[in-house]
Formats: structure tokens, C-alpha cells, sequence
């Protein structure tokens, strides 16, 4: 393809590899090649220089596409590094995130690009994702909150972002100065979204699902679970403070995290004491409903948790919830 005039350009496409299997990798390459919005570049860093496959492969696609700008990295610096050098150098006012061995939907970047040239409000943008396995069987849905409001409250939980769906103003990054932090070697998306959202920056997911996301053995979710809770325990004591203005204990960040996890590390007693505290603390008036709700929520589906609990909470917590209760007859009864 013809070199793509600056002035032209819509999107800069920013993936990462390391040891991913070659063929996740074409296929990974060829979604975003495919997209029906096709004025963006596509910068791919490999991030482990001695894998001579990916190195080919990769070099291979570049030879025949322009868009495509490959840099090896000297050495293995890790995924936060390897995203900040792309943010710096990109030439699009957005930048979308897409990791090597997910499968983004042909017209990905344009209902995101759309969207966001629509609301000028918004600075991160994530969508709905199709989970698939390593043969590329769809397992289920990931369909997270959509309205700021809500993606907001539930982030104090768990991250409400599909990383490799995002589709981020670049301003919002740079002039900002938000990066990756590269002291984290996991989680490192959750701890940026969490910093984004303290600052009053606009997050939002569009009801669609846009992209295939693999669920695999190599996945660094999987394979360092004990680091990533590691580096999430982190992050919750920043928000809990900053949001809630108390510092939470150690035993507070675990109740939090047993209450994220659905563990029975705790008792339904200790966490639910402990969320009504953190529904009390909230300092914004217009999210309490939606925290109420959301706790409750959280509550319901806790081990051990009856329909009589059900009720008892929902007068406790000053919040009738049809939405709650629905959820909790389909996933405790029906399911």
C-alpha cells in the first residue's frame, strides 16, 4: 500500500509481542490490515529481539503494507515500556491499543474513530470482546458497563476496560502526561485507567462487540495471577484513598479483594460491613445510587449468599434493586 499521507492519518495502531504463537500473530496483523477505516499506521514492537520467527514474520507483513512500522527492541523491557516508546513516537490524534494474538472486528477502528470524533468528551473508549480459545472457539461475552458514571464506580473493583480494545486521544496522554507506568509488570492498564478516572478524564465502552480476545495458557493473566494481584492490591490503596479519603489496612485491602474475587476468605458479615463503609465514605453524591447498586451486586454474588440475605441487604443498603435481584434469581436459581 501507498505511504500514508500525515494529514491522512486517523489512528495510530500500537501492539506489542514477545513469544506469542506465530499464527495468533497473522492473524492478529491481518484484522487490523482488513479494518474498513484504512487511513492509520501500525506500530508493532517486538519485544524480545532473539525470537527470529516473530522477527521474519513480522518483517514479512511490513514489505508489503507501508502502514506497518516494526522496531525491535534491543532488549526485553517489558510491555509498559514497549507502549510508552509507540505513544511518544505515533502521528494520530487516537491511538488504538491491539494485542498479538487477539482478532479485531473489520470495522473496529472506525465505530470507535467515529465515536470518538462525535464526543469530543471522551478519552478512552473501550468496547465489548468476544472471548475465544487456542483454536479459536468462542467461549462467551465480556460485556462491561458502559456509561462513564458506572465505568467510574466499578473500577474501584476490577478494571472495566478490555485493554486491547481501547481507543485512546493521544492528548490525553501526552499533553497529560499519563504513561503507562512502567514499574508495574502487570496490571498496568488497570493502574493508567485508574489514574485517568481520578483525574476527571471521561471513560466509556461502546455496546458492541468489536473484537475477539483469546483466553490462553500463555496469557499473562493466567500465568502470573499472584503478581497481578500483587500489583492490584496497589492500585486498590490508591483509589480507596484518594476516593474514600481514609488509608485502608491490610486487612481491608484483602476484604476488598475477597469481595472482587467472590472468595471465602471472609464472611458475609465482614465484607458486607466493609462495603457499607465505603458507601457511606463516597464523597460524590451523584454516583451513591450507582454504588449502592453495584455493591449490592457484589454482595449477591458472594458464596454462601440466600435470597433472605437478599432482602435483609437491599434494606441495609437502602437500595431496592430490580436489576440486583434478577441477576442474582438467573445466576443462583436459574443457571
Amino acid at each position: 500500500m501507498d505511504n500514508l499521507h500525515l494529514g491522512n492519518m486517523k489512528v495510530s495502531v500500537l501492539m506489542s509481542v514477545y513469544n506469542e504463537n506465530p499464527d495468533f500473530v497473522t492473524k492478529a496483523i491481518r484484522s487490523i490490515l482488513e479494518q474498513t477505516l484504512s487511513e492509520f499506521e501500525f506500530l508493532i514492537y517486538n519485544d524480545n529481539p532473539n525470537d527470529v520467527v516473530l522477527d521474519r514474520l513480522i518483517s514479512s507483513f511490513q514489505v508489503s503494507d507501508s502502514r506497518i512500522r516494526y522496531f525491535r527492541n534491543d532488549k526485553n523491557i517489558g510491555l509498559a515500556a514497549s507502549l510508552n516508546k509507540g505513544i511518544r513516537i505515533a502521528k494520530a490524534d487516537y491511538i488504538a491499543r491491539m494485542d498479538a494474538d487477539d482478532i479485531a472486528f473489520p470495522n473496529r477502528l472506525e465505530k470507535q474513530w467515529n465515536y470518538l470524533q462525535a464526543h469530543e468528551n471522551v478519552a478512552v473508549l473501550g468496547t465489548w470482546g468476544c472471548t475465544i480459545d487456542e483454536n479459536d472457539l468462542e467461549l462467551y461475552n465480556i460485556k462491561n458497563v458502559c456509561a462513564h458514571q458506572d465505568v467510574f464506580v466499578r473500577n474501584i473493583f476490577s478494571s472495566q476496560l478490555i485493554h486491547p480494545s481501547v481507543m485512546i486521544r493521544k492528548s490525553t496522554l501526552s499533553v497529560g502526561d499519563f504513561w503507562y507506568n512502567e514499574s508495574f509488570a502487570c496490571a498496568q492498564d488497570y493502574e493508567l485507567w485508574s489514574r485517568l478516572l481520578l483525574s476527571g478524564l471521561v471513560i466509556e465502552n461502546l455496546p458492541c462487540i468489536l473484537m475477539k480476545y483469546r483466553l490462553s495458557s500463555n496469557q499473562i493473566t493466567s500465568r502470573k495471577r499472584d503478581l497481578q494481584l500483587f500489583y492490584t492490591r496497589q492500585i486498590y490503596q490508591v483509589l480507596i484513598k484518594a476516593l474514600f479519603n481514609f488509608h485502608p489496612s491490610s486487612e481491608d485491602i484483602e476484604t476488598h479483594l475477597d469481595c472482587c474475587l467472590q472468595g471465602d476468605v471472609y464472611s458475609l458479615w465482614k465484607k458486607s460491613t466493609w462495603l457499607q463503609k465505603l458507601n457511606e465514605s463516597l464523597p460524590y453524591d451523584n454516583l451513591k445510587e450507582r454504588m449502592r447498586e453495584y455493591t449490592l451486586l457484589l454482595l449477591s454474588q458472594q458464596k454462601g449468599f440466600s435470597f433472605i440475605d437478599l432482602i435483609r441487604y437491599q434494606c441495609i443498603f437502602k437500595r431496592f434493586s430490580f436489576y440486583v435481584m434478577c441477576s442474582y434469581i438467573y445466576h443462583k436459581v436459574i443457571r
